[in-house]
């Protein structure tokens, strides 16, 4: 998925909406099958990307790129 020259694959996705949600990195990877520190290296990537310093401004960044609803 693009939007804005950022890219993002289907497991970034997933980790953006369970961030959405509100959900914790341990919350996270139980629900999606992956481990707290496969979680952390998305978010931290992620942030990066998104240029976004927290989690907050992360899912704002993602939605208004259309990344996630």
């Amino acid at each position: 998925m693009a939007g804005g020259g950022v890219r993002a694959g289907w497991a970034v996705v997933r980790v953006l909406t369970a961030l959405a949600a509100g959900g914790a990195n341990k919350d996270i990877a139980r629900a999606l099958g992956l481990s707290p520190n496969t979680v952390k290296t998305h978010l931290a990537h992620l942030f990066a990307k998104l240029e976004a310093g927290t989690r907050t401004e992360a899912v704002g960044r993602a939605r208004d790129l259309g990344l996630i609803p």
